[in-house]
Formats: structure tokens, C-alpha cells, sequence
């Protein structure tokens, strides 16, 4: 497989979960980005931070941070609760 259509793939899965969410295409952009530099970049991995026991608090921690606004971290957690019961 080329590299590009990894890097391809890679935005698609978490682009399409991003935009179920129903993000504007700027914030979706820039936290699919956040979310491949911290090591999410497919569906598979997608899946992991959905059901990963301490997710919650690593999302409040970007909030902290001021990576995520509050409401970003809500329904980045509300849509991972979501993908995280259809992976169990």
C-alpha cells in the first residue's frame, strides 16, 4: 500500500467519525489532527481510545489544556461512548 492512501485511510476513519459528531469541518480538521499526533489513526485505534478506561480523563486533560473547548470534549465523549459499545 502507498503511503498516501495510508494517510488517506488514516483521515478517513477518524474524518468520518469527526463529522457524526457533527463538528464544523474546521474544528473537525484540526482535532483529527490532534488525534493522529497523539497516535489515533485509523478505526482501530479509534476503537482502543473508545473503550480505554481512563479516556475521560485524558480528554479532560486536552480541555485543561486548551487543545478541546468544553464542548468538544463532551461530544468527543458522548460519540466515543457510542463507538465504544458497538466495539465491545
Amino acid at each position: 500500500m502507498s503511503k498516501g492512501k495510508r494517510t488517506k485511510d488514516r483521515a478517513g476513519a477518524i474524518a468520518s467519525f469527526l463529522n457524526g459528531l457533527k463538528l464544523p469541518a474546521r474544528d473537525a480538521e484540526r482535532i483529527a489532527v490532534l488525534l493522529q499526533d497523539m497516535g489515533v489513526e485509523n478505526e482501530d485505534y479509534l476503537e482502543i481510545l473508545a473503550t480505554l478506561e481512563m479516556r475521560d480523563q485524558w480528554l479532560e486533560e486536552l480541555g485543561e489544556e486548551g487543545d478541546l473547548t468544553p464542548i468538544q470534549v463532551r461530544l468527543l465523549k458522548e460519540g466515543l461512548d457510542r463507538l465504544g459499545m458497538g466495539a465491545k
